[in-house]
């Protein structure tokens, strides 16, 4: 009876080992094909044969339900053909498979742009340009296509000029930030070299250095005392 159990275990466990490793590679396979039909669509496409490189990248698609480079090239086909309700569908497609397909968000906004929506064309734009890398071309060139959409539409230039406003005033609260540490920093140093003129016996210069701290910061405990105690060496 024991062996009779485990050579049941056993058999259980290779049947399911071997299923496992057959559905993988069956999965791999239809990767690798899909892959090989998307490749056909862009030969066929590169020769001007949009209605075959349309059959290929359906064929890519069955094959790997999740292949976003497939949806996004069927989507540039069924837009050049004037289907853009397809193209639409299979752009966003795309992005819900992988919301980083960069692509797919500037393709969306060469749809609606086509249709005259054009805050429809720069929400996706604008998306396309804060995934994408600042140093990238097609990331400067997106930029420039919002820009060009803003010349002709007043909602997307105001808001444009407002979000411009807003990064002017957080660079300039930055800036003066980094001024005040600075000058922080110098009242400081400033504050330190009085210190070390009083302790050579150099009032004069010293009571000088403890005037330019005084004019900037006239509250500073420190510098009135050390002030004080310089002018009483002054007067003796």
């Amino acid at each position: 009876m024991k062996f009779l159990k485990k050579y049941i275990s056993l058999m259980l466990f290779i049947f399911v080992f071997v299923s496992t490793n057959i559905s993988l590679s069956f999965a791999l396979d239809l990767t690798q094909d899909a892959k090989t039909y998307r490749d056909l669509g862009l030969q066929a496409q590169s020769s001007g044969d949009a209605n075959l490189a349309m059959t290929y990248y359906q064929k890519a698609i069955e094959l790997d339900p999740y292949f976003t480079t497939a949806y996004n090239d069927l989507g540039v086909i069924y837009e050049a053909k004037g289907m853009y309700d397809r193209a639409e569908s299979v752009y966003m497609k795309a992005i819900e498979i992988d919301p980083a397909c960069l692509s797919a968000y500037s393709n969306m906004a060469s749809i609606y742009e086509r249709k005259g929506e054009y805050e429809q064309a720069a929400y996706y734009l604008k998306l396309r340009i804060k995934l994408g890398n600042p140093a990238d071309p097609w990331t400067y060139k997106a930029q420039e296509r919002l820009y060009k959409i803003a010349e002709v539409c007043p909602s997307v230039k105001q808001e444009l000029v407002e979000q411009e406003s807003l990064a002017l005033t957080a660079d300039l609260i930055k800036q003066k930030q980094v001024e005040a540490v600075q000058e922080k920093t110098h009242q400081k140093n400033t504050l330190m070299h009085a210190k070390a003129l009083y302790y050579k016996g150099d009032y004069v210069p010293a009571f000088n250095e403890l005037v330019k701290v005084m004019e900037v910061d006239p509250y500073n405990q420190e510098a009135q005392d050390l002030l004080r105690a310089t002018q009483k060496k002054l007067l003796m």
